[in-house]
């Protein structure tokens, strides 16, 4: 199984980010928009485990305490890009509270003393609005393009997710919540 934990949307995040999306389609030569369903902060990636791992993590994941709602405010930090091998991955930046970054560094801690594998790069608060994304002019102009959000961006309590590879694309499908 193909694991990672993530802070789905709250609602007028998902619908800003969508709102993002579709200007950055407008200005895009190619770009692959992530379904708004799958759209979330990732936390961790923890990547494939076996049955026994799985139940374990599962356990873990479900007595970790709940965040408080505070910790789960971010804001709108701008947009950003990483290179790819087909294009770019255009993101959405978070400024997140200390909480939460407080929170995936337990996360880390946790994770490498049950086995898993340490994360190598280090946490990037952002959403992932396209993949193989190719622009007319510049990135940055694009980006410059794109609309703010002032107001505070809530989200969603952690979920650890399954993720599968299907024939009509990836689906992410939620195996705990915390305190479950």
């Amino acid at each position: 199984m193909r694991l990672f934990i993530a802070c789905p949307l709250g609602e007028r995040a998902a619908a800003f980010m969508e709102g993002a999306q579709k200007s950055l389609g407008g200005m895009a030569v190619r770009a692959r928009l992530t379904p708004g369903e799958q759209m979330h902060l990732t936390l961790r990636f923890i990547g494939e485990a076996d049955g026994d791992m799985t139940g374990r993590l599962r356990a873990w994941f479900r007595a970790l305490p709940a965040l408080p709602r505070e910790a789960l405010m971010c804001g709108h930090a701008g947009y950003g890009f990483f290179h790819g091998r087909d294009g770019l991955l255009a993101y959405a930046a978070l400024r997140c509270a200390p909480a939460l970054a407080e929170f995936t560094a337990r996360l880390e801690r946790d994770l490498r003393g049950m086995g898993v594998a340490p994360e190598t790069k280090p946490w990037k608060a952002h959403v992932t609005l396209a993949r193989n994304a190719a622009f007319r002019g510049s990135p940055e102009d694009a980006a410059a393009a794109l609309p703010r959000m002032e107001a505070p961006l809530s989200l969603l309590p952690p979920v650890l997710f399954l993720s599968e590879f299907l024939p009509g694309g990836v689906r992410h499908t939620p195996l705990e919540r915390i305190g479950n």
